[in-house]
């Protein structure tokens, strides 16, 4: 059985990571106040609280985004879900995204079991920041890739605001995370 990795354990990068999402509830205006469904048998860290988050298209359930405990990369997780906190069980988006030491883009997954929709054979759900490719760059085709590949989903207009939610959520992580970054200068 894998041990979580302690704070002081974390590359500083991670641990300014972590330190950011302290401050996700109040620059999204959302309150990750509702409880996890007790009865799903997921990961433990997994497990936390959810909140709504409004998009342009309604509003989804998202957990609230942490550095995972065990990989010791600093690796940002949540999943994204319909509006019902009941379906998400059966509909989520398990969100994956890592910042570079810089906190700029670098890799982000989008992977959903019951609707394949952000995967695409060969190149899966995962995509990665080419060498020669900025951060945001990166982002702007993450984003569109993925906003593409919401056609193929069995109900496109709700991966498209889970996409949404993804993109506010990311962004706003991210925005946390360089201010994090130039408290340590």
């Amino acid at each position: 059985m894998a041990t979580a990795i302690r704070a002081e354990e974390l590359p500083p990068d991670a641990l300014l990571t972590k330190q950011a999402l302290a401050h996700l509830d109040q620059r999204l205006n959302a309150k990750f106040d509702i409880p996890f469904p007790k009865d799903w048998d997921i990961d433990a860290h997994s497990k936390q609280p959810i909140a709504l988050i409004a998009v342009d298209g309604g509003k989804v359930t998202a957990t609230r985004p942490l550095v995972n405990p065990y990989d010791g990369r600093g690796t940002i997780e949540w999943m994204i879900g319909p509006e019902k906190v009941e379906r998400l069980p059966q509909e989520d988006v398990m969100c994956i995204l890592y910042l570079d030491q810089h906190g700029d883009f670098l890799q982000m997954g989008l992977l959903s079991t019951p609707d394949a929709w952000p995967s695409e054979p060969p190149k899966g759900h995962q995509l990665k920041r080419r060498d020669d490719e900025t951060g945001p760059a990166f982002f702007q085709r993450a984003m569109l890739t993925y906003r593409l590949r919401t056609k193929n989903a069995k109900e496109p207009v709700q991966a498209l605001n889970v996409l949404a939610a993804f993109e506010k959520m990311a962004k706003t992580i991210q925005e946390l995370r360089k201010e994090e970054g130039l408290k340590k200068k």
